[in-house]
């Protein structure tokens, strides 16, 4: 498990490894100049849906409801069925939409995602990001990151 950190000089992200798995807000440390991103509702769909454009795929969403709580919806579930399809092809206003609809409002905590050699890779809200590829921090986090201006 690691945890994406922020430079607060340079703006830039990266990831430090947290082996123990402590809170993420652990890793705040504002007096060295570095603290854990707090990607927001839109944040997380702007990076889900915009994961192809870095050949990231996603397979996987995880849901909090208005009061952060995790909601457990089956995976065969038609909203999560067509949630995961909006934001792989990229279409954050549609997942924005079905977040809104029935029995949410929901909004992303995690997003599971497949990358370019079928390496599995998570990313929550606080920054944690577990991922079984290496470059994914380079390849994915950091472009998305100033690209889409996360921040």
């Amino acid at each position: 498990m690691q945890q994406l950190v922020v430079d607060m000089r340079s703006h830039k992200i990266r990831a430090i490894d947290n082996l123990a798995n402590e809170n993420p807000v652990s890793f705040d440390q504002p007096e060295k100049g570095q603290v854990v991103p707090r990607f927001g509702a839109i944040s997380m769909l702007r990076f889900a849906a915009g994961a192809r454009q870095w050949g990231y795929l996603v397979s996987g969403v995880g849901l909090r409801d208005s009061h952060g709580d995790n909601v457990t919806i089956e995976d065969e579930d038609p909203i999560r069925e067509a949630l995961v399809e909006a934001l792989r092809h990229g279409e954050a206003d549609v997942a924005q939409e079905l977040l809104m609809k029935d029995r949410g409002p929901f909004y992303l905590g995690s997003v599971s995602l497949i990358g370019p050699l079928d390496q599995d890779i998570n990313v929550g809200e606080l920054g944690t990001l577990d991922s079984q590829d290496d470059e994914v921090v380079e390849n994915l986090i950091a472009p998305a990151w100033s690209t889409l201006r996360l921040n």
